[in-house]
């Protein structure tokens, strides 16, 4: 990781380089559903760690899953 990703930054920033829609991930990072801290009225994050906390998410329900073969 570079010193960018080791760094808070607005979260529509973070959206913007992830590819997100930043309203979605503002309503993350208000739920705390994302690391992130508030500062004053701005939400920021660093784009590692919360790429980290959704790949971990999208893991995580991968795992729940109902199989594809369920009951008939």
């Amino acid at each position: 990781m570079g010193a960018i990703d080791d760094t808070y930054i607005p979260i529509r920033e973070v959206a913007k380089r992830l590819r997100l829609p930043a309203r979605w991930l503002l309503d993350e990072a208000r739920a705390r559903r994302i690391p992130c801290l508030r500062a004053s009225r701005r939400w920021l994050a660093k784009p590692a760690d919360v790429e980290a906390a959704l790949d971990a998410r999208a893991k995580e329900n991968a795992t729940n899953a109902p199989s594809a073969g369920g009951a008939a």
